[in-house]
């Protein structure tokens, strides 16, 4: 089904790199697109045909090929942190969170946003809308808002 949604030389070419990190073959930046692409993919076929198809293809996916690509030996750790990135995207449906950007940010794209999902507090770049939020739970994210109500982290911040 996800093969509906790339070439079919696409889909040939991420499964061999897939195969390459099963065999112990180091990982790249190649690797890591091309899990983002198949996760475009498994998204756009859920929008398009419902049913939750792409969503039973994408778990397929993680289980049998990004959780190996997750665990196999990368180029660099910028490499390995993408990857991570990639994958945590993939078990996310952002498309339900209502982001809030604050008003201090002057509407420049340098702020943080911040939603709401399943419980759980997301934190993003404006910057990199694609990139995974942080993840935290309420709780962790009050102690974080009350050690900066306490101040505790104005050193971080010049004055402005």
């Amino acid at each position: 089904m996800a093969a509906a949604a790339l070439p079919l030389a696409h889909v040939t070419e991420i499964a061999a790199r897939t195969r390459a990190a099963h065999t112990g073959r180091t990982v790249g930046m190649a690797e890591v697109a091309a899990v983002r692409d198949m996760v475009t993919a498994f998204s756009a076929m859920d929008e398009r045909h419902g049913g939750a198809h792409g969503r039973t293809a994408l778990v397929q996916y993680l289980r049998d090929d990004i959780a190996t690509l997750c665990r196999a030996r990368h180029r660099t750790e910028e490499v390995r942190a993408q990857m991570l990135s990639a994958a945590g995207r993939a078990g996310l449906d952002l498309t339900r969170v209502q982001w809030t950007v604050s008003s201090h940010s002057g509407g420049g794209g340098h702020c943080i946003r911040i939603g709401a999902l399943d419980g759980h507090i997301l934190i993003g770049d404006t910057k990199n809308p694609d990139r995974t939020p942080h993840i935290f739970t309420p709780t962790e994210l009050r102690a974080f808002l009350l050690g900066v109500r306490d101040g505790e982290f104005d050193h971080l911040v010049q004055p402005s």
